[in-house]
């Protein structure tokens, strides 16, 4: 999915600027859901790391502290160009291994003993901290104001261009694993040369393209992991029932996550000039929290919209998912049936579903002059992007 192409919701003008010119300009810290005991057979890490993907630091962590990568959990993936400060829970190494520790990207901030593993979504929220520079013709007050009407009214909740990857096409991959279509996966992700594609990998597609994939296995860079399973399955002969059978299981579930996260972007657009309006028959959110109910009085449900206590959510499609109804259940039905989605479909993908609210709460926005820009601060929930609140306060992309 292409983000550009999505609505914006405020009335303001955007602001414009650069962001992300430098991985110290984008700063994310992670606010725990809970306080962590001092005991436990886990150890959690609290670890800063710079221009890494999670995944990636996962496997380094895997290698030097000589544990599988199941034994290592983390509350949720954070940006790669970016300064990140985030918590993983390993189980089965001393402290002595941990205090040892030394990482090629990363440095470990503090750690401490728990009693569970950390698993995702297991987290409060996540604080950011940005720097935009080249700002026109934009005072701080004017930056302040529109941020506090952000922390009154919201923001509309799309999932950003993160979860679709650069090339926009991790949800037409997710498509595809759905309904159990191997070609499409190969075309998507080794059949097309980029540009800005390593001179490695442009010469691995180009040896996949022509047939000669022993070449292209050996020409890609080891890094690239799913590019390297997707060769080795053609080099080996694998059916496509075998290459989907053992289809990386983290991958694929980002890649069908990202397929949920487009169909749940097409009903927050055309949604978009109502989110803070509470319909009968709408699955309402409450805040803080996500437990969600039905709405049978819209006009006794919508002070609580007002107050931010409550927001209408949009379908992430799963087979326990609790549907809405009215209008908006009119609208999930119809995108369901367009999609081709069926409960066994979902079922044989694990895709167990939820709602998502519609609305983005920005909380404790600020921000402050420096001498390159503007720092712009606030806080959002788990699952949340800061991606969303920049795109409606620059409308530049």
């Amino acid at each position: 999915m292409d983000t550009t192409q999505l609505p914006y919701l405020s009335p303001f003008p955007g602001i414009q600027g650069q962001m992300k010119e430098k991985p110290e300009d984008f700063r994310v810290i992670e606010i725990p859901a809970y306080p962590f005991s001092g005991e436990g057979e886990h150890i959690y890490l609290e670890i800063e790391k710079k221009s890494q993907s999670t995944f990636a630091l996962i496997k380094e962590l895997s290698q030097k502290l000589k544990v599988p990568e199941k034994q290592i959990g983390y509350a949720g993936i954070k940006d790669t160009q970016a300064v990140t400060q985030q918590f993983f829970s390993v189980s089965g190494v001393s402290e002595a291994q941990v205090n040892e520790l030394s990482l090629n990207k990363a440095k470990v901030v503090s750690w401490q003993r728990h009693s569970n593993k950390l698993k995702v979504g297991h987290l409060r929220g996540n604080r950011f901290e940005i720097l935009l520079r080249e700002l026109n013709n934009v005072s701080p007050k004017q930056v302040e104001e529109i941020l506090l009407h952000f922390g009154k009214t919201g923001v509309p909740n799309y999932f950003g261009s993160q979860r679709f990857g650069n090339r926009c096409n991790n949800d037409e991959i997710g498509k595809a694993l759905l309904e159990q279509k191997v070609d499409p996966i190969y075309n998507l992700i080794l059949g097309e040369i980029f540009p800005d594609d390593a001179p490695r990998l442009q010469e691995s597609k180009t040896f996949f393209q022509e047939g000669h994939y022993e070449k292209a296995l050996s020409t890609l860079p080891r890094h690239f992991d799913i590019e390297g399973f997707l060769l080795r399955a053609r080099c080996q002969n694998w059916l496509p029932e075998k290459i989907l059978q053992r289809f990386p299981r983290r991958i694929k579930f980002f890649y069908l996550s990202a397929y949920q996260s487009a169909l749940f972007n097409q009903t927050l657009a055309w949604r978009l000039p109502e989110i803070d309006t509470v319909w009968a028959g709408d699955a309402a959110m409450k805040h803080p929290g996500r437990s969600v109910f039905l709405v049978e009085n819209e006009a006794l449900e919508q002070p609580r919209a007002n107050e931010r206590e409550i927001s209408p959510t949009g379908p992430i499609y799963g087979y326990k998912m609790l549907w809405a109804k009215g209008k908006q259940g009119e609208k999930e039905e119809e995108l369901w049936k367009e999609a081709g989605l069926c409960e066994k479909i979902l079922k044989e993908g694990h895709l167990k579903g939820e709602r998502r609210s519609y609305r983005l709460l920005v909380e404790n926005p600020s921000c402050q002059v420096c001498s390159e820009g503007i720092w712009i601060r606030f806080s959002l929930a788990k699952g949340c992007y800061a991606t969303a609140v920049l795109r409606e306060l620059m409308k530049n992309f």
